[in-house]
C-alpha cells in the first residue's frame, strides 16, 4: 500500500524501500508541472472567454441592428395604415348618403313612370 502524499493530492509520491522519500528538486518539479498544467488551463479559459464576449458583442450589435430595423417598419407601416385609413374614411363619408340617394332616385323614377304611363294612356286615348 502507498502512503498518502503530505504535499498534496497532486503529487506523486515516490516510494524508496517502501518508505515516502521526497527531495526538494523532486516536490519543486512536481510542482512547477502542476502549476504549468494551471497556467494552460487559465489561458484556454481566457482565450475561450475572449470568444464567448466577441460572439456577445456580435450578438447585441445585431439585436440593435435589428431593433432599428423593427422601429423603422414600425414608422413606415403606421405612416401607411393612417393613409390607407384615411382614404377609407373619405370613401366612407362620400359613399355613407348614397343610399338615401338611391332610395329618392328610385321613388322618383316610380313616380316619373306612373305619369308617363299615364300621359301614355290619355295619349292612346286622343288618337
Amino acid at each position: 500500500m502507498v502512503p498518502a502524499c503530505p504535499y498534496g493530492a497532486s503529487l506523486k509520491p515516490i516510494i524508496r524501500g517502501g518508505v515516502f522519500s521526497v527531495n526538494n528538486e523532486e516536490i519543486l518539479k512536481q510542482i512547477l508541472d502542476e502549476v504549468k498544467g494551471i497556467k494552460q488551463d487559465v489561458s484556454e479559459l481566457k482565450q475561450g472567454q475572449a470568444k464567448l464576449e466577441q460572439g456577445q458583442a456580435k450578438l447585441e450589435a445585431e439585436t440593435v441592428r435589428i431593433s432599428q430595423s423593427v422601429a423603422k417598419i414600425e414608422v413606415e407601416h403606421g405612416q401607411e395604415l393612417r393613409a390607407l385609413h384615411d382614404g377609407y374614411k373619405l370613401m366612407f363619408d362620400k359613399l355613407e348618403p348614397l343610399p338615401e340617394a338611391v332610395e329618392a332616385l328610385q321613388e322618383d323614377v316610380s313616380l316619373i313612370k306612373s305619369v308617363v304611363a299615364s300621359h301614355s294612356r290619355v295619349l292612346k286615348s286622343h288618337k
